[in-house]
């Protein structure tokens, strides 16, 4: 009884195994071609695509914030990045991790800069800013800054990370924070930009000129523009990314790591999918793909949508298929080759390998045993023969190959040279 237990609790979970699949997604958040201009902070004030670098900086330092480094502002501190048409999209998001310490020297209900480009006096094109009187709550603004606002539901004190976002889809602005939807404001029109330079951290020249620099008292980290509105869900997504953020480098293959569902030894599963991304906007020249590690005979690239070049912000694929050799876990890395800083990029495989009705590499032929695996024959070592890759062997000037076992197997293998037993 005790056996038959075991055999259908190994059956189930075999079964199990052969149903399913886990696959580990790429531990950072991929960004979308639509990510315009990305300024992480980690090691300066540049645009990481270096499309809308600043043209001024001043009082500004690197502090520890939720995704590496993030800005914080001295006295008059700011950000100044010129006006321009890749900035001015008329669906949009914006978003950044901030983490307010208190008012800052404007202290009123129009609050601090976290990002904006003003027009005038009242008037701004867009700005997200928070407030510490009276309320503690966060502020998007898109035109009068009397007006034309939302105002969070919810407060958020100081002295914590929050991760805010404003869109617009041409109908309707929205504001998030930590993913939550925080209000609407429908509205269709025409975002009037301006030449004014957009700002981190503080309003515009003539503002802090007239006293109202609104400097942000905190910290500001990975401030990013996008083309077009960004759904609720990806929101939530970035924002549960928290401290590993989105992924910065040059190339990024996803997912990370991939793993195979129960495979018989000598069999092929079906192929699975690695996404190269080219994460930034220059062409880069594409190597070819690799296998190295414990198991690489066990892995196969099956097909590829990858050519000779990537173009800037374009993606590629990959096709992997899983042909376990011997029984047990079976691993190896895929290694992406390509010109890009960080080449090559890796993505862990592994699968586990089941018994079946065929003979593994290695293992030694004998009568009644399965016959070798799909591209393996019976090889002659000494007086013994071996299950290894299929190649024509010459005994005597001809080939003798003949079926291996009693019982109607068909692995090739020379019968001149094995014990009579085998006949």
């Amino acid at each position: 009884m005790k056996s038959s237990i075991t055999f259908l609790a190994a059956l189930s979970s075999l079964m199990f195994a052969a149903h399913c699949q886990v696959v580990a997604q790429t531990p950072c958040w991929v960004p979308p071609a639509s990510l315009v201009s990305w300024w992480t902070a980690d090691t300066n004030a540049r645009d990481l695509y270096g499309v809308n670098n600043p043209s001024a900086v001043k009082a500004v330092m690197l502090v520890p914030a939720e995704v590496g480094k993030g800005f914080t502002f001295g006295v008059g501190g700011y950000i100044d990045i010129p006006h321009s048409s890749t900035l001015a999209n008329q669906e949009f998001t914006w978003d950044a991790w901030v983490k307010p310490e208190g008012p800052g020297p404007n202290d009123d209900s129009d609050g601090s800069v976290i990002l904006e480009q003003g027009i005038d006096k009242l008037h701004v094109s867009v700005a997200v800013r928070w407030r510490a009187n009276p309320d503690d709550r966060s502020l998007f603004i898109f035109g009068d800054v009397n007006s034309e606002l939302i105002v969070s539901n919810d407060t958020f004190p100081p002295g914590a990370f929050y991760f805010v976002a404003g869109t617009y889809d041409g109908t309707t602005f929205r504001l998030y924070v930590n993913g939550a939807l925080e209000g609407t404001f429908t509205e269709a029109k025409t975002i009037p930009y301006s030449n004014e330079t957009w700002e981190i951290g503080s309003t515009g020249p003539i503002s802090r000129s007239e006293g109202y620099p609104r400097t942000f008292n905190g910290i500001i980290d990975e401030v990013e523009a996008f083309k077009g509105a960004f759904s609720q869900a990806t929101i939530q997504a970035i924002y549960e990314k928290r401290g590993i953020g989105k992924c910065k480098a040059p190339v990024v293959p996803t997912p990370t790591s991939l793993s195979f569902a129960a495979q018989t030894v000598g069999t092929t599963s079906a192929a699975r999918t690695v996404t190269v991304v080219n994460n930034r906007d220059t062409t880069i020249t594409m190597d070819g793909v690799s296998f190295t590690g414990s198991d690489p005979n066990d892995f196969a690239e099956s097909s590829t949508t990858c050519s000779s070049t990537l173009g800037g912000r374009k993606r590629c694929t990959v096709s992997i298929t899983f042909t376990p050799q011997a029984t047990g876990t079976r691993t190896a890395v895929l290694n992406v080759k390509d010109s890009a800083s960080g080449s090559p990029q890796s993505v862990s495989l592994s699968g586990k390998a089941v018994g079946g009705v065929c003979s593994p590499r290695g293992t030694e032929c004998a009568p009644y045993s399965p016959p070798c695996c799909p591209g393996l024959e019976c090889r002659l070592a000494g007086n013994r023969a071996f299950c290894e890759p299929a190649a024509s062997q010459n005994v005597g000037g001809q080939n003798t190959y003949e079926r291996a076992h009693k019982g109607g197997d068909r692995t090739p293998i020379l019968k001149d040279r094995l014990p009579d037993e085998w006949w």
